[in-house]
């Protein structure tokens, strides 16, 4: 345990003395753990609130359980860390390298990881109100995670895996969500504007409130969704299966829709106002309004 307060001790010292303690801390880690095949320094449930640690190496160091609320850690290094149950509120992480760890019951509230590096990450854990604007987050995997009003604008999630996590006022907004799978989704989010190339929907749960206005979805694949009263305004909607998926009340007015496939659908009370319709089919779909049906047979 002296070791631990030791290099405790150090560190607040190189945090108090800003860039250039930093960069002392930073030699020092060079020197003392050149290889870092190890989980050292030993960090371990240290409480590191409020420091600044702007562009700090912590290649592999043992934070488990340790309380980071409030610190900047902007440019920060931490791959292959152990981040395990430890407490980031509030914390500034952005465009820091968090890339390949598996972090599990850490606390991300209010955190801004804007511009982060999160390539192949594992999460489990509360994000509630975190701000992963720009992020890298491609091949992630996202596993019952709480997103109230997580803001994910024009983040890259390409291939990322989100599953039974919880979501409300969930902001994709920009976002590259190509190959991503939504399992087991609650709640609801937006997705207006976002790129929704081969990205699949399967089981999102309890009148999922989806907002895909603008969205650009191709060869998107829905799978016993509930998209009651969703929004799909605006958006190009092309090779896109909606299998089984409830659509009762969804805007899809001024949408263009191009192979499109809405067999076996409930599209009682939705709307395709101005919508531009080639090649969709509406086979054993219940409740397609008239025209719909009419423009879909002149096609």
């Amino acid at each position: 345990m002296a070791y631990v307060k030791n290099v405790l001790s150090f560190l607040r010292e190189c945090a108090n003395k800003g860039v250039a303690g930093i960069a002392d801390w930073n030699e020092w880690r060079s020197e003392k753990y050149p290889q870092y095949d190890s989980l050292c320094p030993t960090l371990r449930c240290a409480d590191l609130s409020g420091l600044d640690l702007a562009g700090i190496d912590l290649r592999k160091a043992d934070l488990y359980k340790a309380k980071l609320a409030g610190a900047n850690l902007a440019g920060a290094d931490l791959r292959g860390s152990d981040l395990g149950w430890a407490a980031f509120q509030h914390a500034d992480l952005t465009g820091a390298d968090l890339s390949g760890l598996s972090i599990q019951g850490a606390k991300f509230e209010k955190a801004c990881l804007a511009r982060a590096i999160l390539r192949g990450v594992y999460f489990y854990g509360d994000f509630w109100e975190a701000d992963f604007r720009e992020a890298d987050l491609r091949g992630a995997v996202l596993q019952s995670c709480e997103f109230h009003q997580a803001n994910f604008s024009r983040a890259n999630l390409t291939r990322a895996v989100l599953e039974s996590a919880r979501m409300s006022q969930t902001n994709f907004s920009g976002a590259d969500l190509t190959k991503v799978v939504f399992n087991r989704m609650q709640g609801g989010a937006s997705f207006s504007g976002a790129k929704l190339e081969s990205t699949s929907f399967i089981f999102l749960f309890q009148h999922f409130d989806g907002d895909f206005s603008q969205a650009d979805l191709d060869r998107v694949c829905f799978r016993r969704a509930d998209l009651k009263r969703a929004n799909f305004s605006g958006a190009s909607i092309v090779r896109t299966d909606f299998f089984e998926t409830n659509l009762q009340g969804a805007d899809f007015s001024n949408s263009q829709l191009e192979s499109v496939d809405f067999e076996g659908v409930d599209l009682e009370g939705a709307s395709f106002s101005g919508a531009r319709i080639t090649g969709v089919n509406f086979e054993r779909a219940r409740n397609v309004p008239a025209a719909v049906e009419l423009a879909a047979a002149s096609d």
